[in-house]
């Protein structure tokens, strides 16, 4: 038997009726089963499927589906314990106590609540992909924080709470995010504090000094709840959150300071931030835009930005995604790792037009690039007195311009975590890098941050 396509050699493609919601699948990850009710969340889908009773047939359509346009993980996990039904949806578990009678029916209770800002706790969730039971006990994968979760008896209600912890020392601790560990570490400096952004927890952590010392702890653990991209220039620190731009105009001295500046940008969303002595640039990769302002008219608190880089030809150039990539100015050149199409644009300044393409692109998706610059997914940039930085994610590496690049034909003379410019592989190792993502340089050190399966942010002594 089969469930979620009409046979065993049919994959459905193209366009879903209404009708067809209730039979086809795209990716299927969890399974619930009581011998009664049978429940399936599908990742891609968004949905969960329902059935109140075992299915009969190959291609027997769901009895009852649920999706929410509010919750991005739709069932990740499920388990049903007599009749009960429990569905991870995002960070916390939804709870019916009987199986469905109608399509996305709202649950009889919720546990949980998202961790944000990192604050673990008995109740806080981050991404419980794994629900289990014997039918006396609830088993959660509370996958980002990095623990298991046990109630002693079936809940049966929102107030009801976790009594086992496995994998952290309490219910209080993720010990790989702390004040010396962070998740997909995104650092800035001015040169005498390292400000180091944490999206995927929500966090914005300060070392008043540059640390010299491996593990060294933060003095501020988080000054802003959110997920952030931050840039410090002349001592002011400036950080993109949705919707918003803030701006601290000194560097903060106390957790959960709150910023001196707002400017409020609807639309804004997974968005980099740089800054030179005229102007602020912002990449906003989602709506594939630059949004430039001159100083004067961001302080005025005006909405609409003096340029805006993206026209019908640069679309192409500038793709929408869902991640972030950085951007990057010195007050000559202007930088943008295009992620999407495996490049980095770059303009000279200052920028006189809306949609002014770009002066030279580097890399993109040419089979026939050289090795030096067959760029993969780069998520970083720096431009810095003359100097190029890339950071070439998918091929695990740094590539570095001595010299700041002309032409196409320019190739980079330093690389960083390969052997030489042939190399790709990932590595923790203290001359490896495993995906390297954003970046930060002061003229003596090269802080780099590696991207979610590694976490590290590195230090190097770098004489471009």
């Amino acid at each position: 038997m089969i469930l979620g396509q009409g046979g065993f050699s049919e994959r459905f493609f193209g366009e879903m009726k209404k009708e067809d919601l209730y039979l086809y699948m795209k990716t299927p990850r969890a399974v619930g089963f009581d011998g009664q009710t049978l429940a399936v969340g599908d990742y891609n889908a968004h949905t969960m499927f329902v059935w109140n009773a075992f299915p009969q047939k190959s291609g027997q359509k769901a009895d009852f589906i649920y999706q929410d346009k509010n919750i991005t993980k739709v069932a990740t996990g499920v388990t049903i314990v007599d009749g009960k039904i429990f569905a991870a949806m995002d960070n916390q578990i939804y709870a019916w106590n009987k199986s469905f009678t109608n399509d996305n029916e709202r649950p009889d209770f919720i546990l949980g609540e998202h961790s944000r800002g990192n604050r673990t706790s008995r109740q806080a969730l981050q991404s419980p992909y794994g629900l289990s039971s014997d039918n006396q006990h609830l088993f959660v994968a509370d996958s980002n924080n990095n623990r298991i979760l046990i109630y002693n008896k079936i809940p049966a209600n929102s107030s009801d709470l976790p009594d086992v912890v496995l994998g952290q020392k309490d219910f209080s601790t993720n010990r790989f995010v702390a004040r010396n560990s962070r998740n997909n570490p995104r650092p800035a400096t001015d040169g005498k504090s390292l400000i180091v952004g944490d999206d995927y927890n929500s966090l914005v952590q300060i070392y008043k000094n540059l640390p010299d010392e491996n593990l060294a702890d933060v003095d501020i653990f988080t000054i802003e709840a959110g997920k952030n991209n931050i840039c410090a220039y002349d001592g002011q620190l400036y950080c993109t959150a949705e919707d918003t731009i803030k701006r601290w105009n000194s560097l903060p001295d106390k957790e959960n300071q709150g910023s001196d500046f707002i400017l409020r940008q609807p639309g804004l969303k997974n968005a980099s931030i740089s800054v030179d002595e005229q102007y602020i640039y912002v990449f906003n990769s989602s709506a594939a835009k630059v949004l430039i302002w001159h100083k004067d008219s961001f302080n005025k608190g005006n909405n609409q930005p003096d340029w805006i880089l993206s026209t019908e030809a640069s679309e192409s150039l500038l793709g929408p995604r869902q991640g972030s990539s950085q951007i990057s100015s010195d007050g000559v050149h202007l930088a943008v790792a295009d992620s999407n199409y495996s490049r980095v644009l770059i303009w000279e300044l200052p920028i006189r037009q809306n949609n002014q393409g770009p002066t030279l692109v580097l890399g993109g998706r040419n089979l026939n690039s050289p090795p030096k610059l067959k760029l993969s997914l780069p998520q970083g940039v720096v431009v810095w007195q003359n100097h190029l930085f890339v950071s070439d994610t998918g091929s695990n590496r740094i590539l570095i311009w001595s010299k700041f690049p002309q032409t196409q034909n320019d190739m980079p003379d330093i690389v960083l975590g390969q052997k030489d410019f042939y190399g790709n592989l990932p590595s923790n190792a203290r001359d490896g890098l495993f995906q390297p993502s954003f970046m930060a340089f002061d003229g003596h050190f090269l802080w780099v941050g590696e991207f979610k399966w590694s976490d590290r942010l590195l230090r190097f002594s770098v004489q471009p």
